[in-house]
């Protein structure tokens, strides 16, 4: 009979390089993604921006690019 038991002894995701790495990267994302949520909500409440104007295009042209 076929079975899919991997006993104790088998390897986890946190073993291999490649995805340790996708992980970190996923995790700096979503940082970065609370980080302008925040700053949303702040400009909402406070009507007012957390950078200067230039600071910001400058900012979302270079993500662009």
């Amino acid at each position: 009979m076929l079975t899919n038991f991997q006993g104790s002894g088998s390897p986890h995701w946190y073993y291999f390089d490649a995805f340790r790495f996708v992980f970190v990267a996923n995790a700096i994302v979503a940082l970065y993604s609370v980080f302008e949520m925040g700053s949303c909500v702040w400009e909402f409440l406070r009507e007012t921006t957390l950078w200067p104007e230039a600071f910001q295009v400058w900012f979302d042209f270079s993500h662009d690019q």
